[in-house]
């Protein structure tokens, strides 16, 4: 089960200009799987696309909401 994982991954780093640009953008690849890993904590995103877009472009964040319990 790794192993397909692992192609289908090397392959979309061959062939998506998308991932090479944010690649390029973070400087070196475990930067990237660290911005990568950092956004996943706190985000869903749709797809990847939306989240290599999130780390070439920048995100924006609204001001904190702070969900208090009061039961």
């Amino acid at each position: 089960l790794m192993m397909p994982a692992f192609l289908a991954d090397q392959s979309r780093q061959l062939s998506c200009k998308l991932f090479q640009a944010v690649w390029i953008k973070s400087g070196s690849k475990r930067a990237l799987w660290e911005r990568m890993r950092s956004l996943f904590k706190e985000f869903a995103f749709e797809s990847m696309q939306m989240l290599y877009h999130a780390i070439l472009c920048g995100v924006k964040f609204k001001p904190l909401i702070i969900l208090y319990d009061t039961s």
